[in-house]
């Protein structure tokens, strides 16, 4: 291979390392008032206390968001589980905080 083209594949390498260096997966379970995104989350908690949760805000709803991982694979696992008991989960990937 010449180098021109070496150089080229590594610069590439390197720049989806920085893209996706700053992006991670969520699950989201649910979204309305904060009254009802405390409520969810209890219940959330007493199903998988081992999962990381938080609420957010984006407006005009707050939002549960669980788990976070940098591997699809791994979410995916979690979702399985998850919408067992909250069938409207739903995969994201969000930006790194």
């Amino acid at each position: 291979m010449d180098f021109a083209l070496e150089n080229l594949i590594q610069f590439k390498i390197e720049q989806d390392k920085k893209l996706y260096a700053n992006f991670h997966y969520t699950i989201q379970i649910g979204f309305g008032t904060l009254d009802e995104m405390n409520l969810l989350r209890r219940k959330f908690r007493q199903i998988f206390p081992y999962v990381v949760s938080r609420i957010i805000f984006e407006t005009p709803n707050y939002k549960l968001q669980v788990g976070k991982n940098r591997s699809q694979v791994i979410l995916h696992r979690l979702l399985r589980e998850v919408k067992l008991h909250f069938p409207e989960a739903f995969l994201l990937e969000r930006k790194m905080d």
